[in-house]
């Protein structure tokens, strides 16, 4: 593989994954109940794969590990970020990891 085209595949990949992480942060702030919406008006500009939902759930959880990230150097955010931790490995996770999806209904 040329150099050209190893940058040029490279460069793809990091824009499809910046898409995902955007749309995955962007998910966070959205009530469930809209979240379908979302996806419509997203694609009308932006084809996703068929299976968008299974990964954009991937990129969901790692978009609210970086927020919590964020917020644990801060002693007055302890409490808010063990509920949401709590919350995210009992209400995401397991669903996540057994292949079912939690996008639409958490």
């Amino acid at each position: 593989m040329s150099f050209d085209r190893l940058i040029s595949r490279s460069v793809a990949l990091a824009t499809i994954y910046i898409m995902l992480h955007n749309v995955a942060a962007a998910l966070q702030y959205l009530p469930s109940t809209v979240r379908s919406c979302f996806f419509e008006g997203y694609q009308a500009s932006q084809k996703l794969p068929e299976n968008y939902i299974q990964i954009i759930e991937s990129f969901f959880i790692m978009a609210l590990t970086e927020v919590l990230s964020f917020h644990v150097n801060n002693p007055q955010e302890h409490g808010g970020v063990s509920d949401t931790v709590k919350y995210i490995t009992k209400e995401h996770i397991p669903l996540y990891l057994q292949g079912e999806s939690f996008l639409f209904n958490k």
